[in-house]
């Protein structure tokens, strides 16, 4: 994507304006301390005297003769995914309508959430009813509902009160008196269309940079593959590790993604191979050999299988949720503690691991692998592998790198068994088979892919950070539009 492409969004997004962006408007103070002044043709008003609304409804969801598949949309939150909204997932008949006396909701009309989830706006393309948790901004000729969408998303909330875990909430008196900023109806058509072609540009900016992301997380996915199955030959150069046919990772520019150049499944012409008559593996050099994965254990055991309390302050107790897989950590500070008893117990029980021990999701999120690097007390639950390597077979990294490629998601893929929850056992883990270099070589590829995957990775948040940037700018773009901190002309 060119620079030039972007420039405008990308220099507003670093530069502060002043406040007032035109000093010869003149503006008039609200009294309203987040707000300041607005410009003297604007109004501040309360939300019952600017909109006609309604408010959806829901019967009882045990009763099956209020709801069905052929009956008339009724939108919920869950509904709420994007500007505009056409179906609902579930639907409402005459009866239930009837029951709780329901408004039908006109085509165009602006959805608002005030419970739950508070926030969440659509426009509406087809009539329809809601659910409680949701009110409807109806169509007039006096108001340009675009400026609203972003009016409200923008500020709305900031006439919520909170509840006493101090979220956002609404009721019939909160929304009814919110303070509204009000521009000119010509003013308001003028602010959409502006904010329409800038959120456009936005959103494309950040689509292009998304797709840059997949492609580099490809990019990862791909070079680790290769490394480990033999397909590039990762050898010493001097002190430098290089791969002999896979061109440096570079950092992509606006222009280009830098791609992983594999040639032909033997990519070194110098370096022979046989076969392993395994479809999905294809050649490997010759000095490699194909072991089961216990063959290259010490051990392969998992966390506890039996439930144990949880207590306010004691010892870590971590499943699946506190593995962090992109910084490869243990999140020891967040995950459930248990008792002293119950800890030595399951100590006793081998549900500890050691310093150098590979673990490995093997129940709901499959595949999630992280050594153990720190000597701390902590115990794991059976959602847990604990996979011991043989330092004379496998080093713990190429372990690592080996359970996280397509190689090893290909094998569990097909052994995955469960329905909501997925989930394989240690036989299964067990019976992976696994291409293996001689040790040096493991060495080098771990020292190459630790190297190249960190520029990925690095290139990849700074990437993010961009994102998050031009999301802010896009943020602060509006409400300073809807709320006359910045002017846009007719």
């Amino acid at each position: 994507v060119p620079v030039t492409k972007y420039q405008s969004i990308i220099v507003a997004a670093t530069t502060v304006s002043p406040s007032r962006s035109n000093p010869t408007t003149t503006y008039k103070p609200t009294n309203i301390p987040w707000l300041g002044d607005i410009p003297n043709d604007w109004e501040v008003r309360k939300l019952k005297f600017v909109f006609k609304y309604v408010t959806g409804a829901t019967p009882d969801t045990g009763k099956h003769s209020y709801y069905s598949d052929k009956g008339f949309n009724w939108i919920t939150i869950s509904d709420l995914n994007g500007k505009h909204t056409k179906e609902s997932k579930n639907k409402i008949t005459q009866e239930g309508v009837k029951k709780k006396n329901m408004t039908i909701v006109p085509t165009g009309s602006l959805l608002y959430s005030f419970k739950l989830s508070v926030g969440q706006m659509s426009f509406v393309e087809v009539p329809t009813y809601t659910n409680e948790a949701i009110f409807a901004i109806l169509p007039e000729l006096t108001l340009n509902l675009d400026f609203w969408y972003y009016a409200l998303k923008s500020y709305l909330i900031k006439s919520a009160n909170e509840n006493i875990y101090g979220a956002k909430i609404f009721n019939q008196d909160s929304i009814d008196n919110a303070q509204l900023i009000c521009p000119p109806l010509q003013t308001q058509t003028a602010i959409a269309s502006y904010l329409d072609a800038k959120c456009e540009l936005i959103a494309k900016y950040i689509s292009d940079k998304t797709k840059i992301i997949n492609l580099l997380r490809e990019q990862k996915k791909s070079l680790i593959y290769n490394a480990v199955t033999g397909k590039i030959m990762i050898k010493l150069n001097g002190d430098t590790v290089v791969a002999s046919t896979v061109s440096a990772i570079t950092t992509p520019s606006q222009n280009s993604v830098a791609a992983t150049t594999v040639s032909p499944s033997r990519s070194n012409p110098t370096t022979t191979y046989k076969p392993t008559n395994i479809p999905w593996l294809g050649d490997i050099p010759t000095d490699w050999v194909v072991r089961r994965l216990k063959g290259v254990l010490k051990n392969l055991t998992d966390g506890s299988h039996i439930s144990v309390k949880s207590v306010n302050e004691g010892y870590p107790y971590i499943t699946v949720t506190n593995i962090d897989q992109k910084t490869r950590n243990i999140d020891l500070v967040n995950c459930q503690k248990i008792s002293l008893k119950d800890y030595e117990q399951l100590v006793k029980n081998g549900c500890k691991p050691d310093i150098g021990d590979v673990l490995f999701s093997q129940i709901g999120t499959i595949g999630l692998t992280v050594e153990v690097k720190l000597n701390s007390d902590f115990v794991m639950l059976s959602s847990l592998a604990i996979l011991k390597p043989n330092a004379n077979q496998i080093s713990n990294s190429f372990l690592i790198y080996t359970l996280l490629s397509d190689l090893i998601i290909q094998q569990y893929s097909l052994a995955m068994a469960g329905g909501a929850v997925k989930r394989i056992t240690l036989n299964h883990i067990s019976q992976f088979q696994i291409p293996l270099p001689p040790l040096q070589t493991q060495h080098q590829i771990v020292a190459y892919l630790d190297t190249q995957t960190a520029i990925i990775d690095n290139t990849i948040t700074k990437i993010q950070k961009e994102i998050e940037l031009i999301q802010e700018y896009k943020k602060s773009l509006i409400y300073n539009a809807v709320t006359g901190k910045k002017l846009i002309y007719t």
